[in-house]
C-alpha cells in the first residue's frame, strides 16, 4: 500500500486482475503516488487493470493527467484500463473535461481472490 495521509492507493488481485484502489485527494502533491503504483502494476503486463475511484474525494487537472498517461500506457502495453466505481468528483471530472470516453467505466467492482 502507498499511503500519504491525503491520498492512499491500496494494490490487490481479483478475479479481473490486479486493482489499484484509491482513496483520498487525488492532487498534485499525491498524483506521483498513484503513477508509482500504476508503472508498477502495468510492468507485470496484467490483461485488464482496474483503478477503483469509489474512495476519491478530489482530483486536479494532476490527477487527471496521471489517469490519461496510465491509459496510454496501458495500451501501449496490451493491457485494458478500467475505471471503477468513480466517486462523484471523478465523474464530475470525467463528463466536464470530456476524458470519460476515452476510458471503459464501470460501477462494478471485480470480486476479489
Amino acid at each position: 500500500m502507498i499511503d500519504d495521509e491525503a491520498f492512499t492507493v491500496t494494490v490487490y488481485d481479483s478475479d479481473a486482475g490486479p486493482v489499484l484502489a484509491c482513496a483520498g485527494d487525488l492532487d498534485l502533491d499525491t498524483a506521483p503516488q498513484l503513477a508509482a503504483a500504476l508503472e508498477h502494476a502495468l510492468a507485470a503486463r496484467p490483461a485488464v487493470l482496474h483503478i477503483d475511484l469509489n474512495d476519491v474525494d478530489f482530483i486536479s487537472s494532476s490527477g487527471l493527467n496521471v489517469l490519461l498517461h496510465a491509459r496510454m500506457d496501458s495500451e501501449g502495453a496490451g493491457c485494458a484500463l478500467w475505471l471503477t466505481r468513480p466517486s462523484q468528483a471523478a465523474t464530475h471530472l470525467l463528463e466536464i473535461t470530456g476524458a470519460g470516453k476515452v476510458f471503459t467505466v464501470t460501477a462494478e467492482l471485480p470480486a476479489v481472490r
